[in-house]
């Protein structure tokens, strides 16, 4: 990993993250936010960020290592792994973050989000509240997300 740090893009070329999964447990008391809401957002993030600054890294490799470090917790430790077994996941940026998707996802929130899609509707919110309920849920489909 040494390797990687020297090639890595400098900090001016290349924004840190600002926002890390602390925890990818599931929230046992309710005032906590739970896994998946976690998760949506850093997948969220890290598009964003590798819309925008992924070109300045050389190898898919690279752009997994820079999200791996905001990595925390139980996901960094499943990153660990990852590198230990030296996983192919670690070479294609789709395939990581598949992975990361499918490890700590809850598995029913995708089903949650298709119901809830369909019961939407707008009611007496404003056109804005509903098209951002509905970006939201959205968000959460497999076929809607872009990876890289």
């Amino acid at each position: 990993m040494a390797d990687l740090d020297r090639e890595r893009p400098s900090q001016a070329e290349s924004p840190r993250m600002d926002y890390a999964i602390d925890d990818l447990t599931v929230a046992s008391s309710p005032p906590a936010r739970g896994d998946s809401d976690d998760l949506a957002f850093f997948l969220i993030q890290a598009g964003s960020y590798m819309e925008v600054h992924g070109a300045g890294f050389r190898t898919d490799c690279e752009r997994v290592f820079e999200l791996g470090t905001q990595l925390r917790g139980e996901a960094a430790n499943w990153l660990v792994g990852l590198v230990e077994a030296g996983a192919t996941e670690l070479h294609n940026l789709e395939h990581f973050l598949l992975a990361l998707r499918l490890r700590f996802e809850n598995p029913l929130t995708e089903e949650k989000a298709r119901a809830a899609l369909q019961r939407l509707r707008q009611g007496t919110r404003s056109v804005s509240d509903f098209a951002a309920e509905f970006h939201r849920l959205a968000s959460r489909l497999r076929a809607g997300q872009r990876w890289s």
